[in-house]
């Protein structure tokens, strides 16, 4: 088998199909050379619903798995590539949606590269971001511009950026042996921990600009309260993990969401205000005795 197609799924139900649709529409590798993945991380009745929806792919190479309780991002990718058959194995989050072949692609770069562990594509869709920049180079204000200008360049290193977990393949093998996803990490900075234990082993990380999918993600202005406080977990867990200055990252954060505040203030947004005033909220309870970061109330 040379590749297999994780889909983890929680409440996902709407987007499966057509995310499961377009792999078999545009797969360009033999079809016993292929296989679909869904992992649900759902209640029982929302997985039932799921597993009789998949049965409309009754013919085609499509595993159901269920998760007993939400494992989250990184759990529930490793429940699947633990039963996954491929050399090569696909994360995709369901809002994606394939529009051209690429599959192939992907598994010969694989072949052709001894050290290659992590292979990623051209995201299209909301700001079109391939990759992000590590946590420990969290510029204020700066971050986002330099985000958006290295993809439009389509400049990728792997020392400073990682790629985006919504769509991105794996030698199955070097996965492992950098341990899988840390399930520890519920929600967010999976990719960027990922790709650090796979730099420590000396396996290389890849960007192709030629080949894209789309992203149906839709246009946010900002973090749930809920939603940045995962956040703040995950960044806390990694920056002790790799020994960076927590406490560094959380003043530049505090630093851009008060100026973002004050600016969205003057333009009269109010939803964006609201949001970076919850997130300055979040970060100073979280920050409490903590002697570097004051209180501002303007």
């Amino acid at each position: 088998m040379e590749l297999s197609v994780i889909i983890v799924s929680y409440y996902s139900r709407e987007m499966m199909r057509e995310c499961v649709q377009s792999i078999f529409d545009f797969n360009d590798l033999p079809d016993d050379e292929l296989e679909v993945i869904v992992v649900e991380n759902s209640p029982l009745d929302e997985a039932l619903a799921m597993r009789e929806l998949l049965v409309q792919f009754a013919g085609k190479p499509v595993k159901f798995i269920r998760n007993d309780c939400n494992r989250g991002y990184g759990g529930g990718n490793n429940a699947g590539i633990k039963q996954a058959s491929g050399k090569v194995v696909a994360v995709m989050n369901p809002d994606i949606r394939l529009h051209k072949p690429l599959f192939k692609r992907a598994v010969e770069e694989f072949k052709s590269k001894n050290t290659l562990a992590m292979l990623g594509f051209k995201q299209i869709g909301n700001q079109s971001i391939s990759y992000y920049l590590n946590p420990e180079f969290y510029f204020p204000l700066l971050r986002s511009f330099v985000e958006r200008v290295a993809n439009r360049m389509n400049r990728f290193n792997p020392r400073y950026f990682f790629l985006s977990g919504a769509f991105v393949f794996f030698d199955r093998q070097k996965f492992w042996d950098a341990g899988g996803f840390d399930e520890a990490i519920f929600l967010y900075m999976e990719e960027a921990d990922i790709s650090h234990r796979i730099r420590e082993r000396a396996y290389s990380i890849q960007f192709i600009a030629g080949y894209s999918y789309l992203h149906l993600i839709d246009e946010r202005v900002g973090f749930t309260a809920k939603a940045y406080r995962h956040l703040l977990d995950s960044l806390s867990y990694y920056c002790e993990k790799y020994n960076f200055n927590e406490r560094k990252i959380r003043n530049r954060m505090l630093f851009e969401h008060r100026f973002k505040k004050k600016v969205a203030r003057l333009l009269g947004r109010v939803e964006l205000e609201a949001v970076m005033n919850s997130n300055i909220e979040v970060l100073l309870a979280r920050s409490a005795g903590t002697a570097t970061i004051h209180v501002d109330n303007n």
